[in-house]
C-alpha cells in the first residue's frame, strides 16, 4: 500500500527544491522531480508519462482523464521504462534513465513515502490533495524577492499557456484575462511580468 504522498509546491523560485531536498533526506521519503514540468528537457517521461502541454497545468475532476493513471503510477514508483527510453538523446540520457529506474525500484521495494517536488503543480493542488490524499506544502516567497530572482535569471513568462486552459480561466483567472491577453503579446518589462505572474499564482 502506498504511503500518504507529500506535494511540495509554490511558484517557481520559491524554495521548493531546498525544502524538498531537506525532507527527502530522510530514508523514509522518496523524491520525485517535477512530473508537471512541461519543458521536455526538464522532465522525464519515465517518471511520469502524462502529456503536459502547458506551464502550470490546471487539472480538476473535469479534465483528469489524461493524467490520473500516469500520476498514480508515479506515486506508486512505477517507472515507465518505455517512456524513459523514448526520451534518450545521448549517453547522458541513458545513464539518467538507468539511474531513475534503479531509484524508483529501490523506493518501491522499501515502501517509502513519495514526495513530489513540483512548482508547476501549484494550480492543481486541490486535485492532487483530494484525488491522492496528499499532504501539501505550499511555499510563498515575498513578491519583491520573487521578482528580483526572476529579473536576475531573465525568465519571461509564457502567459499564453494560461489562456489555453479554459477551465483555469473560468475558475480562477477571469479577473486577470484582459491583462494576461495584453502581456502574452510580449514587450513588457521583466519585473512587470513577474508581478503579474505572482498575482496569478497567489
Amino acid at each position: 500500500m502506498v504511503k500518504r504522498p507529500i506535494l511540495v509546491t509554490g511558484s517557481i523560485r520559491s524554495g521548493t527544491t531546498w525544502v524538498s531536498r531537506m525532507i527527502s533526506a530522510s530514508p523514509l521519503v522518496g523524491y520525485i522531480h517535477e512530473p508537471f514540468n512541461c519543458w521536455e528537457k526538464a522532465r522525464s517521461l519515465g517518471i511520469c508519462s502524462a502529456r503536459v502541454p502547458y506551464w502550470f497545468l490546471y487539472v480538476t475532476k473535469e479534465n483528469e482523464a489524461p493524467y490520473y493513471r500516469h500520476v498514480k503510477n508515479t506515486l506508486e514508483f512505477r517507472y515507465n521504462l518505455i517512456g524513459g527510453l523514448r526520451g534518450i538523446r545521448s549517453w547522458k540520457d541513458v545513464k539518467r534513465v538507468a539511474r531513475e529506474y534503479k531509484t524508483f525500484h529501490m523506493f518501491r521495494a522499501r515502501n517509502v513515502r513519495p514526495l513530489v517536488k513540483d512548482p508547476f503543480a501549484l494550480l492543481s493542488v486541490e486535485w492532487f490533495a483530494s484525488t491522492f490524499n496528499m499532504d501539501v506544502i505550499i511555499l510563498i516567497r515575498h513578491p519583491a524577492a520573487f521578482a528580483s530572482s526572476i529579473k536576475r535569471l531573465q525568465w519571461g513568462a509564457p502567459f499564453w499557456h494560461f489562456l489555453k486552459q479554459p477551465l483555469l480561466m473560468r475558475d480562477y483567472l477571469y479577473p486577470f484575462e484582459a491583462q494576461i491577453r495584453e502581456y502574452e503579446k510580449g514587450d513588457h518589462d521583466i519585473i512587470d511580468q513577474a508581478i503579474l505572474l505572482w498575482n496569478i499564482l497567489y
